[in-house]
């Protein structure tokens, strides 16, 4: 009886034979396409099938098994059949070694032609009844020459056949896209997973272990033939497990391309999800067929395959050994980890239950050992290093070779780029290893940190392949160049997850420090929108590592700052993977083009993980990095730093775009933060006296001295160019959603701030002669800062340098002017700092008369009342100043009214002073430890550009490494690039370089 297609007699039957030229489209009842797609012995084989499966099985009616089937030479002509039929769709699978097709519409075009035989429905159902049947062999010797002719023996043949072929098909259909077909594959799939082939699978698998590893297997007494056999069968099971389970987990997928308003659709493919996680966890399959895949390499089955005896397709079979099975745990958690919808809206492809029941599945204890087993082959293939003990049978023969090669070479190897379908291969194996040991169990401990190890070497692995593939800024990248970037960012996250929690136990260093060093190294190969959220959470975990480390040993029980003696543990790590130096060279590459690649690609995303829920980058982190961190690499941070924020001139404002404004905005919030913290978080405590600060205390006053010395002077011209651009845009500076707005704040607050720190009383140098009034009375004592002390050293600072009057007062006036009662509590906190930082430098800035001081007094006093009175702007401490003020230029209009307007009043004088001494108070003992702005440039970087603080050439990837020469001219002045030269020739070293020219002469 001629088989039958959709209920219909079709046409070709038995008669065409699969090694036949095939009939024409019109007489197999498929379209032209799937003729032309596929080769005429498929097409014919297929039809076959239910005349192959009456054969060996006897009629579908009747008892299931050999009863009534064919015997003898009759079955093994239909085994052979089944042997051809699998070898005509080897060349199909496109996830063949070798035979990938040259382009996807092919691929595409063979996988619509295989899902339309599948809807052949006699062939399909001749198919299933294969499978199953072989499938549920009883168990015995595997010699067919041991066994009576046909029955079990001749199912047992046919089994590898089946598998093979069954594998082939499901593979082939992979790259279907939504739609019928794809729907008619899923259900077809639902029907192996429901008659409990993967149970089936798994005994088998289980017994073809026995039967390995027991006395009479491959290796015992029963000779050549039977350890053949028994290679053969056990090849064909374990290759058969990853072409169906991967075929159901991509079509899973199509819960993701179709359209989610049709249930019809969708339903399917998520039904079909749950299905295969269901039969993975109650199956076992994974485990038993990892432990069939170690046992065959252990009794040398590649070896054998390479020897005389075997035929092609079983050579084929053995060849796929290793990449089939290894690359299964990837393709499993694609599922997991891929996420439907966009932004807010994307949610997991997989249910929580789904999720769990796969990651258990290849987390099993033989599933690791097998995929990490092929995973140290790849890798001692890659980096001729060590293999922790795998036995040589284990070993692929390129690792065994390069293991060689590195040893005589005395461990110096040259790795080899991936290319093409290879490293597609290479990548997905060490994914799924990286994925199977991500479940390692925490103890024994020893166990526990060999899979830190292992996953740290994938991760090197795969950044030197991406240093060789990945270009930069990435264009349009290649599948291999996607999933090397995945592989990199993986192993990342699976070795974060190993490693233990903070604090660091000891003996954990050199593994930590590896970690922050393929995350320093992995944040160029960040690629596409996978990759990003991936390479976000890594840094976003770095930068948690290290505030969970630092928290509790340096905050007392005020929560202020409280440097150890010793770094913990995590943050030695991070800063000998050179945090410090990787951080400056990203910020000079930055610096110097903010809307270039590296802003866009790199930095952007990294200040968005790294600054924390709130925006933030904690005070005690950066400063325990600073503090601990090698003298030289700290400072040359913070002058980057400053170079960066000197580039930005009014000029710049304009100019600059999204990504620049974004870059800026971090860039001087993190400077607000780290300078105003190191006031107000006690970068010096107040319990510690005079001369005790301990090594790290002392560095970090010397890091800060040196950034309030580089930083603030920009912010001021910032804030500034940042006021007059929105005054020329006709825009109101307190708009919350402008980033000028968010320079301003920022600039003006921490400005105002070190006023306080910075100014001290030096009226008495800084006022002309016989003025006569004193700075907080007549019986205030001198002040320390006067005698000599540093912080009389920053009052030039101060005065020449900072300038911080016309940031203040401009603020005052644009929030006077632009505010409304509305937004009055978002400005309370900059008017409450610019006033403060105004009556703190009331005396502190040097005037060439006394008139010239009044007149500057009694301008500030009147922003003040202004600000205060048509600002309405409120607060306790903004109300308290404001009733100072009122009362103190009341009781001096009295005065002046009473004929004293020579002299200015003391009431004011009495009320500056007291309010500008409690406003240096509350800047805590930081201010009496400050190195002087000129000794802290000095110390920090010896030798530095002739140009001094103009400098801004960010050349290089660091401002200590930075080469200079000597001018050309004089020989004595060193400058960093000819425009730093000519800039000083113009600013007046040319005088000077001509003068030293003739007293050399």
């Amino acid at each position: 009886m001629p088989p039958r297609r959709n209920g219909r007699a079709a046409p070709g039957g038995p008669q065409a034979g699969p090694g036949g030229r095939g009939p024409p489209a019109a007489a197999t009842g498929f379209s032209a396409a799937t003729v032309s797609a596929l080769p005429p012995a498929l097409i014919s084989g297929w039809l076959r099938l239910p005349a192959i499966a009456e054969g060996l099985l006897g009629p579908a009616a009747g008892p299931a098994g050999p009863a009534g089937a064919a015997t003898g030479g009759a079955a093994a002509s239909l085994v052979g059949e089944l042997q051809e039929l699998s070898a005509s769709v080897a060349g199909l699978n496109p996830y063949e070694t070798g035979a990938t097709p040259a382009h996807a519409s092919l691929a595409r075009a063979r996988s619509t032609a295989v899902a339309e035989l599948c809807s052949h429905g006699s062939s399909t159902t001749a198919l299933m009844r294969l499978l199953a049947e072989t499938l549920r062999v009883p168990e015995g010797e595997g010699n067919a020459a041991a066994a009576t002719a046909g029955g079990a023996a001749c199912l047992r043949q046919a089994q590898g056949a089946v598998c093979e072929f069954v594998g082939g098909i499901f593979l082939t259909m992979v790259p279907l896209e939504p739609g019928p077909h794809a729907l008619s594959a899923m259900r077809l799939l639902q029907t192996v997973i429901r008659a409990h082939t993967l149970h089936a699978l798994s005994r088998q698998l289980a017994a073809a272990g026995g039967r390995l590893a027991g006395p009479g297997g491959a290796g015992g007494a029963g000779g050549a033939a039977p350890a053949r056999e028994a290679l053969v069968q056990g090849t064909r099971l374990v290759n058969v497990t990853p072409a169906l389970l991967c075929a159901v987990n991509i079509f899973a997928f199509y819960a993701r391309d179709a359209n989610p308003a049709r249930d019809a659709e969708v339903a399917p493919a998520r039904l079909l999800q749950s299905q295969l996680a269901a039969a993975l966890q109650s199956s076992r399959v994974l485990d038993h067929a990892g432990r069939l895949l170690v046992l065959l390499l252990q009794a040398g089955v590649e070896a054998a395959a390479a020897g005389p005896g075997w035929s092609e397709a079983d050579r084929r079979a053995v060849s796929t050994l290793r990449p089939r099975y290894s690359g299964l745990p990837a393709t499993l958690m694609m599922s997991v980890t891929t996420t439907v919808g966009v932004g807010q809206e994307a949610a997991p492809l997989a249910s929580r239950d789904v999720a769990d029941a796969i990651t258990t599945a290849i987390s099993g204890l033989c599933v690791r050992h097998a995929v990490t087993a092929c995973a140290l082959g790849i890798l001692c293939a890659e980096d001729g290093g060590p293999a922790y003990g795998l036995t040589r049978p284990l070993l692929p023969a390129d690792a065994t070779a390069a293991m060689a090669a590195a040893a005589a070479r005395g461990g110096d190897f040259s790795v080899r780029t991936w290319r093409g379908d290879m490293g597609l291969e290479r990548a997905t194996i060490l994914m799924s290893a990286v994925w199977a040991l991500s479940g390692q169990p925490r103890a024994p401990l020893q166990d526990w940190r060999a899979a830190v190890v292992v996953v740290q070497r994938i991760g090197r692995t795969g950044l030197e392949q991406a240093q060789r593939l990945v270009r930069f800024p990435p264009a349009a990248p290649s599948e291999l160049e996607n999933k090397v970037a995945m592989l990199c960012l993986l192993s990342l996250e699976t070795s974060h997850k190993l490693l233990p929690s903070p604090p660091l136990p000891a003996g954990w260093e050199a593994e930590a420090a590896e970690w922050w060093r393929q995350v320093l190294a992995g944040g160029r190969y960040v690629l596409g929108s996978e990759t990003i959220a991936a390479a976000k959470l890594a840094w976003l975990r770095g930068a948690t590592w290290l505030e969970k480390a630092v928290w509790p040993a340096f905050l007392d029980a005020q929560g202020l700052l409280c440097l150890p003696a010793e770094p913990p543990r995590d943050v030695a790590a991070a800063l000998a993977a050179g945090l410090l130096p990787a951080a400056e060279a990203l910020l000079r590459r930055v610096g110097e083009d903010p809307e270039g690649p590296e802003t866009d690609h790199r930095f952007l995303n990294i200040a968005a993980a790294v600054s924390g829920r709130d925006g933030r980058l904690p005070f005690h982190v950066v400063a325990a990095l600073l503090a601990y961190g090698e003298p030289l690499q700290a400072a040359s941070l913070v002058l980057t730093v400053g170079k960066a924020l000197r580039r930005w001139d009014r000029s710049r404002l304009e100019r600059a775009g999204s990504n620049g404004g974004t870059a800026l905005n971090w860039l001087v919030a993190r400077c607000e933060d780290f300078l105003i913290s190191a006031v107000t978080a006690g970068a010096v405590p107040w319990s510690l006296a005079p001369g005790s600060l301990s090594r790290p205390q002392a560095q970090l006053v010397r890091v800060v001295s040196l950034a309030a010395a580089e930083w603030l002077p920009p912010l001021a011209r910032l804030g500034e160019a940042a006021l007059e651009l929105a005054a020329a845009r006709n825009r109101r500076v307190v708009d919350a959603g402008s980033w000028l707005f968010r320079i301003v704040t920022s600039c003006t607050r921490v400005v105002a701030t070190w006023v306080s720190v910075c100014s001290g009383p030096c009226l008495s140098q800084a006022q002309a002669p016989g003025a006569g009034c004193s700075t907080a009375g007549p019986s205030a004592p001198p002040s320390p800062a006067v005698a000599g002390g540093p912080q009389h050293e920053w009052l030039p600072f101060l005065a020449s340098e900072l300038w911080p009057e016309r940031l203040l007062l401009g603020t005052l006036e644009a929030v006077r002017r632009d505010v409304k009662t509305g937004e009055l509590e978002q400005w309370r906190s900059t008017v409450a700092a610019c006033s403060n930082g105004l009556v703190a430098m009331w005396d502190a800035v040097p005037c060439t008369s006394a008139a010239e001081l009044r007149a500057r007094r009694r301008h500030t006093l009147d922003i003040l009342e202004t600000s205060f009175a048509s600002g309405g702007i409120v607060g306790t401490e903004a109300a308290a100043l404001y009733r100072q003020v009122a009362a103190a230029k009341a009781s001096a209009a009295g005065s002046l009214l009473a004929g004293a307007a020579g002299q200015w009043p003391a009431e004011l004088d009495a009320f500056a002073g007291t309010a500008a001494e409690q406003a240096r108070a509350a800047v805590g003992p930081l201010a009496e430890r400050l190195v002087p702005p000129e000794r802290a440039r000095r110390e920090a970087l010896p030798r530095r550009c002739g140009l001094g603080p103009a400098c801004v050439n960010l050349a290089g990837d660091s401002e200590a490494g930075l080469a200079l020469r000597p001018c050309t001219g004089c020989r004595a002045m060193l400058f960093c690039s000819r425009e730093c030269q000519r800039a000083a020739m113009q600013a007046g070293h040319k005088e000077a370089c001509a003068g030293a020219k003739g007293r050399a002469g």
